[in-house]
């Protein structure tokens, strides 16, 4: 009766879920907009090395796929190092600088310099009386400040490559540069005037976002009261732009890109599929581009070619090369919230309940009580909705290696159709964790997430503890049926008081030591920033499942996961409990892995589907040649329950 119960809320819940999960697909389909960014700076270097205008340039790039360019503000010391501006002392170091430049950069940089310390600071341009050659004008700053501090300034965004970029009809994203000693007003000034220049993108150059460190907030205040979006970087890890994202939520765009540092060690093939899953799979928004081919006989049409290629690849997954938008919020009620926590309350009792009778009384009250405690904390906010989508994630897992652990002892020992009933444990394992999986994506989807600004806690925990908990039910003696508290209390006191006074054999510790180095890599390449990198043989495998299957499955999965937890039903419906019992261990790694598919919320949740689908049919596959071909060695390895418990009775029954 009660676990009638629970299964019923757990399907209100991924009811709830489902209508979240639906409220999100429509925001992502509705934000397929991909710009395509080119950096001005290697636009130039093209044009110098074929030759052409860099207006003819921007046009064949257009035509290529790029909708904007990125535009850098230079520094004060990036202009004095071109020779473009001389910085001088009247006659001590301590008084006020002068700066000397042509007149038509005096004019630009004099009205920067007003925007960084205000109007009654700057005196010119003027014309230099001091200077032999004509058309010199300087610009004095009314501050005595070091040489050193003048040179980290930034000269303001240059105006030639914004006309020659609206000439070809391209956008333009701003560069812009922190510098010490920006003030909320400086900040302010810089940034309408880059709105006033019909700029709306920024991505922010260097190791640092404007306003770091102590004036973010009043970067973020700015952006939001002009309507500017900040392109954020993924992996780049920028001093203060994940609290500029927190401030300004409403203007952040996802931005990939391959550092200059990065580009040689890279084939164009892998360049594009990069720049194609970073769209398709991790919602990024905005792809700078750096150029390919830096020496070539047709220096543009190679790169051109490039940028088609990213383009196409692009096009191909049905996203439009146009103005990048942010994503709106989504704006879930709370009521939807509470129900989905509930689901993971009713899922943490079918856990209990599949181990342990709970009266029916003691039930409802622990309903109740899990109830009312989880939908509080969807309630409470971002922190306790982490809260109960950890909690959905440790449950889940376990549940489903539950259900195919004791629905396989329950089933009699019959050869003929053994493969049928391992088809519906293992199906029913599958869904119990992609309900999790749900539950997981409806407690956590919302804008925050979906942009990486909050992400999923507590992702390396929720690789291993589920493991470890269907172990430690094995090793107890109490995964394999559901009877009483005492009778299991004692069965695990039992168990383990047994396991403590056995010896450990060789092959037993070779096991239990590959076992650990499993879920220890498991742990290491899990999270966005995985410790342990991929080695090229296993890049080029991954790119051909990309091509085959459109959406890669994870390895872990489809190699270790399905195989084991197939083969460890078959050999629990046979009665080989112990050889089940480590192969259902090792098997709920698949398990795992597809609820922390759903958990990747910035995934957009088509692919997520895909992934698990094609983790599911192709790990079947793989688990099914791997029985046909080696089972027999298993089967050879521990005799059935019943085949054990007859000798026993025989040996008991033989006269002594």
């Amino acid at each position: 009766m009660q676990r009638i119960l629970l299964w019923a809320i757990l399907g209100v819940g991924i009811i709830a879920s489902l209508l979240t999960a639906n409220e999100r697909a429509r925001v992502e389909n509705r934000n397929r907009n991909v710009e395509l960014v080119a950096d001005y700076s290697e636009v130039a270097q093209l044009a110098a090395g074929s030759g052409k205008s860099t207006c003819e340039v921007l046009k064949e790039l257009k035509s290529a796929g790029v909708t904007s360019i990125a535009v850098s503000e230079p520094t004060i010391g990036d202009l004095m190092a071109q020779g473009r501006v001389t910085l001088r002392y009247p006659q001590f170091a301590r008084q006020n600088p002068v700066l000397i430049m042509d007149t038509d950069l005096a004019k630009e940089l004099s009205e920067q310099l007003r925007r960084l310390f205000g109007n009654t600071k700057v005196v010119g341009p003027r014309i230099a009386k001091e200077v032999t050659f004509p058309g010199y004008a300087t610009v004095t700053i009314l501050q005595p400040l070091a040489a050193e501090y003048i040179q980290l300034l930034p000269a303001g965004i240059p105006s030639r490559p914004i006309k020659e970029a609206a000439s070809v009809g391209l956008s333009v994203v701003a560069r812009l540069t922190n510098y010490p000693g920006a003030t909320p007003a400086s900040i302010r000034r810089i940034l309408r005037n880059v709105r006033s220049l019909g700029i709306s993108k920024l991505v922010f150059q260097g190791d640092q976002v404007l306003g770091f460190k102590g004036a973010v907030k009043a970067t973020a205040k700015s952006l939001r009261q002009l309507g500017l979006a900040f392109g954020r970087i993924e992996f780049a890890k920028q001093k203060g732009e994940l609290e500029l994202a927190r401030e300004a939520e409403d203007n952040v765009i996802p931005v990939h890109s391959i550092t200059q540092n990065e580009m040689p060690t890279l084939s164009k093939p892998n360049i594009v599929e990069r720049y194609k899953k970073a769209v398709r799979e991790r919602g990024i928004r905005l792809c700078y581009i750096r150029m390919y081919e830096t020496a070539s006989g047709d220096l543009v049409g190679e790169n051109c070619r490039y940028v088609r290629a990213i383009a196409d690849a692009i096009r191909r997954d049905e996203y439009v090369l146009s103005q990048s938008d942010t994503i709106t919020e989504m704006g879930i009620p709370i009521w939807q919230l509470a129900l989905t926590a509930a689901g993971v309350a009713a899922g943490v009792l079918l856990l209990a309940t599949s181990v342990v009778d709970i009266p029916l009384h003691l039930c409802l009250e622990l309903l109740v009580a899990s109830i009312a405690l989880s939908s509080l904390l969807a309630w409470s906010g971002e922190l306790g909705r982490k809260v109960v989508a950890l909690v959905g994630s440790l449950t889940f897992p376990t549940l489903g290696a539950s259900l195919a652990s004791i629905g396989s002892a329950s089933i009699p020992n019959r050869n003929g159709g053994i493969f049928a009933a391992t088809a519906r444990l293992l199906l029913a394992a599958v869904l119990v964790s992609i309900a999790g999986g749900l539950l997981v994506a409806g407690l956590l989807s919302s804008r925050t997430f979906m942009l990486r600004i909050d992400q999923f806690a507590g992702i390396k925990v929720a690789h291993v503890v589920p493991i470890l908990i269907i172990a430690a039910g094995f090793a107890g003696g109490i995964a394999w049926q559901r009877d009483t508290w005492i009778a299991q209390k004692k069965r695990l006191v039992e168990s383990y008081r047994k396991l403590l006074c056995s010896p450990v054999l060789m092959w037993q510790a070779a096991g239990i030591i590959f076992l650990l180095v499993i879920v220890a890599l498991m742990v290491a390449r899990s999270g966005n920033e995985a410790g342990i990198g991929v080695s090229t043989l296993e890049l080029k495998f991954r790119a051909l499942l990309d091509r085959v299957l459109i959406v890669r499955p994870r390895t872990k999965e489809f190699l270790i996961g399905y195989p084991a937890l197939i083969a460890g039903i078959i050999c629990a419906l046979q009665g080989r409990r112990r050889t089940a019992a480590v192969l259902i261990t090792i098997g709920s790694i698949a398990l795992v892995s597809v609820v922390n598919t759903f958990c990747h919320i910035h995934t957009p949740l088509a692919v997520s589907a895909f992934r698990t689908l094609n983790g599911l049919l192709v790990g079947a596959i793989v688990g099914a040649v791997l029985w046909l071909a080696l089972g027999r060695i298993l089967i050879g390895w521990e005799k059935p329950l019943h085949e054990t418990r007859e000798s026993s009775e025989i040996q008991e029954n033989e006269p002594r």
